[in-house]
């Protein structure tokens, strides 16, 4: 069996990390999260805009004592995954900030 050549790097699709915080006054589990973030993509962009966006949830950068975490999703679809954060009616979201590399957005809006 042949192994397959990996994508090029012009041909991978971009991603970006966005940062967010729940502003909710009790503790929520990052499976919480996640799902809820999920159920309003889909009601904002609907089936095939939320597959389009890729979003997922990163559960191990989720702090459950902060209440911050980030969610990779496609460079295209950034936007979109901060309308439907702000329009969710159950918990409230605060966009704290974007980034293309995964380490500085631990760094800058998590760790500092």
């Amino acid at each position: 069996m042949q192994k397959l050549k990996p994508l090029l790097p012009s041909l991978r699709e971009k991603k970006r990390y966005v940062v967010f915080e729940a502003l909710q006054k009790k503790r929520l589990s990052a499976a919480h999260i996640a799902k809820t973030i999920h159920l309003s993509l889909l009601q904002y962009i609907g089936t095939k805009g939320s597959a389009r966006a890729g979003a997922i949830v990163l559960n191990e950068k989720y702090n459950q004592k902060t209440q911050r975490g980030i969610i990779k999703v496609s460079h295209n679809s950034v936007d979109d995954l901060k309308a439907a954060l702000t329009l969710n009616e159950d918990i409230t979201f605060q966009v704290l900030g974007v980034s293309g590399i995964l380490k500085k957005a631990e760094k800058k809006f998590i760790a500092g």
